[in-house]
Parts: C-alpha cells; structure tokens; sequence
C-alpha cells in the first residue's frame, strides 16, 4: 500500500515539474502555442548588436545588446524591405538578410542577420 501511494505522489510530482509551452487561448477557444520570431543582426564591424522580436504584423521590439534599450518600432511604408520606426526617432530597415539601424535619416550602423548563434551568457556568477 505504501510503495503504491508513493509511486502516485512521484508520478504526480514528475508531472507538475514538466515545463509547458506559453499557450493563450484565440477566440474560438483553442490554445495556441505563444511563439514569438526573434532574430539577431550584427553591424558590420561588431560595435552593434541587435535583437529583433516580431510582437505582431505591425510591430517589432529591438532590442540593442551592447546597452540593453529596447524599442518598440511600428511598421511604416517602404519602397523596398520593411522598415520600422520608434516614436523617439530610431529606424530600423531591413531588407533579405541586410538591415541598417538609424537614427533619422543618420545610419548608425549597418550589417547582416546572424544565423546560428550560439553566443550567450548560459551561467551566472553564482553558478558555482
């Protein structure tokens, strides 16, 4: 009686431990997996790094790596790529695997989607 309650609680406790995905709900009820496309560009000269998340069809987050801002960027008219801009004036425009970060009509810095990236900080100082 005793091996079988414990192998119930362990089974239960294996399964509460599981990681689920994020899911929402749409509005006909049914769970969708909340998955959001980010994606990494790199300037020319490895001075800016920027992280790109598509929040909708309409916005993006961009998040500078090198000094952890974020801006929010809505999509805007474009004769060629898509282009992105933040109400505090930044531009982000991309076209294929090419983008160029400005500021106005001043490129700040320009470069390529970075494709396998494995960098990043996978442990703390606290690790140990």
């Amino acid at each position: 009686m005793f091996r079988t309650a414990l192998g119930i609680a362990l089974l239960i406790l294996a399964i509460s431990a599981c990681k689920n995905t994020p899911q929402k709900r749409s509005s006909n009820n049914t769970i969708q997996e909340n998955k959001a496309e980010t994606s990494v560009y790199i300037s020319s000269d490895n001075a800016t790094k920027l992280s790109v998340v598509v929040n909708n069809e309409e916005e993006i987050s961009v998040t500078n790596l090198i000094t952890g801002n974020t801006y929010r960027m809505k999509r805007e008219k474009a004769a060629s790529g898509e282009k992105y801009s933040s109400s505090s004036g930044f531009v982000f425009w991309n076209k294929g695997n090419d983008f160029m970060w400005m500021k106005g009509d001043s490129i700040i810095a320009s470069g390529k989607l970075r494709t396998n990236d494995v960098t990043g900080i996978y442990v703390s100082p606290d690790y140990f």
